[in-house]
């Protein structure tokens, strides 16, 4: 007796990726995603680098810092 196994196929959301026009799967759409994995992944990234986490005071609350003069000023023993 062999089994045979059965790989899941992706079912394509009728609706291309907004930056690629490329077919992705129709779960990630429904989640409301309206890119692809790696458009998304792109998207995320270029997001992402434009701001951080950290404390802004010794022993202070951590803050979410959009102000790239506010990160470079936490550090005093960095002057570059």
């Amino acid at each position: 007796m062999t089994q045979t196994k059965t790989k899941a196929k992706h079912v394509l959301a009728d609706t291309p990726c907004i930056m690629c026009d490329e077919l992705y799967p129709a779960a990630r759409r429904n989640l409301g995603y309206p890119t692809c994995t790696e458009c998304g992944d792109r998207v995320a990234a270029e997001v992402r680098s434009k701001w951080t986490v950290a404390q802004e005071y010794n022993k202070g609350n951590y803050q979410l810092i959009t102000n790239p003069a506010t990160l470079r000023g936490i550090n005093p023993k960095r002057t570059t």
